[in-house]
């Protein structure tokens, strides 16, 4: 900046103005169809200046986490229209949230009930169709 009075009077000053590149956040899940309680990978994109960036996540279900890196989630929550959002916040109080929606939960129909069971199937070996006795 340049400052004067008249022709004879001028002074200048010099100051640095910084500028702070928001933090991009991309959230990417593997499946978004998937059983009660099964697990499915979330990972994330990041880019722009991110020193010490915090991360928030929200599943859309009551549940969050702090996670910096990528992880596994699963959904007890059955449901159509889940999802999960990522809130990356860098040092310099910029943030940046994705969201991916449409996560479809459905139950799993007793699977993990019968599991630990013991099934027989007759006749063994099958010539056709197995049915329950």
């Amino acid at each position: 900046m340049i400052a004067s009075i008249g022709i004879s009077c001028v002074d200048s000053a010099t100051t640095v103005i910084t500028v702070n590149q928001s933090p991009i956040i991309n959230v990417n899940v593997s499946a978004t169809s998937l059983y009660a309680s099964d697990s499915v990978f979330i990972n994330f994109t990041t880019s722009g200046l991110i020193p010490r960036a915090t991360y928030f996540w929200d599943f859309c279900d009551g549940n969050t986490s702090s996670s910096s890196s990528f992880f596994y989630n699963s959904w007890d929550t059955i449901g159509t229209d889940l999802c999960v959002c990522a809130q990356i916040n860098n040092n310099n109080g910029c943030t940046d949230t994705d969201c991916e929606s449409g996560i479809i939960v459905t139950d799993d129909l007793g699977f993990d009930e019968i599991n630990g069971n013991q099934i027989s199937f007759f006749p063994n070996p099958s010539q056709g169709d197995i049915r329950p006795m």
